[in-house]
């Protein structure tokens, strides 16, 4: 499925992805292929995933958990994603901001640590700077623990994957 296909369920429209971000979509989501997980579903429930150059330096990416309120499948999920256009000056650090925050919209809540070199570190610093000097067989690694994290979330805990299986 190209990024192109992904049609979101918030008003029947794609969801629009910004075209810098649309091939570490498309990593993400063959990534999530290898290793045995289907993002497809949840691009269903999303509106965006956008550049925005006008966020705080402080802030790599931001997964917004739009509504959630009743319909007929009990409660309605839709959320989006800013991208901070400081990303862009460096692939490696965009491709761990992506993978990140689509980790969040895939149900992931919280960060397993503050700095600990983990793709949902909550901080990112040149210290832990992950994404600057990984081979692609370390970037590997943290990617497949990344999509077990993702994988290991119980569905009765992960609401927009209770959601999901129910539009299925």
């Amino acid at each position: 499925m190209s990024c192109e296909e992904v049609k979101g369920q918030a008003y029947t429209e794609e969801t629009y992805i910004s075209e810098e971000l649309k091939p570490y979509v498309k990593s993400f989501i063959e990534e999530g292929d290898k290793r045995g997980f289907d993002a497809r579903p949840y691009f269903k429930v999303m509106d965006s995933l956008k550049i925005n150059n006008k966020m705080s330096k402080g802030e790599l990416g931001l997964y917004h958990y739009k509504y959630v309120y009743f319909n007929e499948l009990g409660y309605y999920v839709y959320s989006s994603i800013d991208i901070n256009s400081f990303n862009l000056l460096n692939h490696k650090l965009l491709r761990s901001t992506v993978f990140h925050e689509l980790a969040h919209a895939c149900g992931y809540v919280g960060h397993p640590c503050d700095r600990c070199g983990d793709i949902l570190s909550t901080y990112t610093s040149i210290d832990y700077s992950y994404y600057r000097d990984l081979t692609e067989e370390e970037w590997s690694s943290k990617v497949d623990d990344l999509f077990t994290q993702i994988k290991s979330i119980p569905s009765e805990t992960n609401i927009v994957k209770k959601y999901i299986e129910k539009l299925n």
